[in-house]
């Protein structure tokens, strides 16, 4: 498993999924080893999986003349160094990182691993979205161009890709031009044990809520579009209406002024966040681009109903228990608040919710299975290529041209 920062439980979406799928893997028997830097993305408690890591040595400080691709490059080439991948049945890259590993893997001649890369999204995807809605470019999207480049030639290397959604899926053969019958889709798992409904007054009660006002919450940044739109929401809201924002990382960030609308909770530990969940009516999520969007399954799993916009992958994950917003404005955005405080609809909604998110399609198990299943359709993969060389006698492989 080749990806970033270290797996964790907890550890943020990418980081805490992949060490789900680690560990239903083994509980399978297969034998699994990360390649990554010895780092959290988002802050965790333990790291189960530290005895089957092989960590590069701690990030130098960036020279000067170092730019953000040139870090992610350097990165790259690190983490295929790292480990002899060759010795492997299955390689699998979590992200862009996994570049130079992709082509050390399938530019060897003879026998070699199958390669799996697995989407969360895609940098390409965030632009085209913005673009089609006519809103401007995100300074921090136009720093991953480079990578969007990595990952198409990921798209059209590997044996196998796997996707978090089907729009992750229309980034790949739409705007990378992998071939469909190349790519699953596997929907991430969510911890149905540790996400489920607490009584709302008691959650309210333990976190010294005003029982006499009505929650939304927020989780994540307040950087882009999302954090715009949520700060341009807080004056259109109803009086008696506070927005708690969780943001995911303990450092010292602090959010902008916004009087007393905006009640600052700041970093809460993954095992805590379903008592947060349950105290408030509704999760605010105003993105207009994400890969999967593990907290509307979270929030929904609590009975917190998500106000969303009217965009994949929220019309893919919660169509029917979530607040769409067609007018892709914080006014809007902002009265579909204020309307599903009020609607008894809301009250549906939280209870179909919590039965969808705790189905099996969004089950651990069933991520895990499907991974192993897109697996073996790449070892096959692999396995008709060479004995297609060896026929020929050419040492070409059809396809990774």
């Amino acid at each position: 498993m080749v990806l970033h920062h270290l797996p964790a439980p907890g550890a943020g979406g990418l980081e805490g999924q992949v060490h789900d799928l680690c560990s239903g893997l083994m509980e399978r028997g297969i034998d699994v080893r990360v390649v990554c830097r010895p780092s959290l993305y988002l802050p965790a408690s333990d790291v189960p999986l530290q005895g089957r890591v092989t960590a590069l040595p701690a990030a130098e400080p960036p020279a000067q003349h170092d730019t953000p691709f040139l870090q992610l490059w350097h990165t790259s080439r690190e983490l295929y160094k790292a480990e002899e991948l060759t010795a492997y049945d299955v390689v699998h890259i979590q992200s862009h990182y996994g570049f130079h590993a992709a082509l050390h893997v399938v530019g060897r001649s003879g026998p070699r691993p199958a390669l799996v890369s697995t989407f969360h999204l895609t940098a390409l995807g965030g632009m085209l979205r913005l673009q089609e809605l006519g809103l401007p470019q995100e300074p921090d999207l136009l720093l991953t161009q480079p990578a969007a480049v990595m990952e198409a030639t990921l798209a059209r290397l590997s044996d196998h890709s796997i996707v978090v959604s089907q729009q992750v899926r229309d980034d790949l053969t739409t705007g990378y031009g992998a071939a469909p019958d190349r790519i699953s889709v596997v929907y991430n798992g969510i911890d149905t044990d540790l996400f489920t409904p607490r009584p709302r007054e008691e959650a309210r009660a333990q976190l010294g809520l005003d029982p006499g006002l009505r929650y939304v919450l927020y989780v994540g940044p307040l950087f882009g579009f999302r954090g715009r739109t949520l700060l341009d929401c807080l004056p259109l809201l109803e009086p008696d209406v506070r927005v708690l924002m969780i943001w995911p990382s303990t450092g010292l960030d602090q959010p902008p002024p916004s009087g007393d609308r905006l009640v600052h909770v700041g970093y809460v530990p993954h095992n805590e966040m379903p008592l947060y969940y349950s105290a408030a009516e509704l999760l605010a999520y105003p993105l207009v681009y994400t890969g999967f969007g593990l907290s509307l399954l979270e929030a929904s799993a609590c009975g917190c109903v998500p106000v969303a916009f009217g965009l994949p992958p929220t019309t893919e994950l919660v169509p029917d228990t979530a607040w769409l917003v067609d007018d892709i404005t914080p006014r809007a955005f902002a009265e579909t608040m204020n309307t599903a405080l009020r609607d008894p609809e809301t009250v549906k909604k939280a209870r179909d919710g919590i039965h969808l998110a705790r189905t099996a399609q969004f089950g651990r198990d069933r991520m895990v299975d499907q991974t192993l299943a897109a697996y073996n359709v790449a070892i096959r993969a692999v396995t008709r290529d060479d004995e297609s060389d060896a026929e020929d006698g050419s040492g070409e492989r059809p396809g990774h041209e």
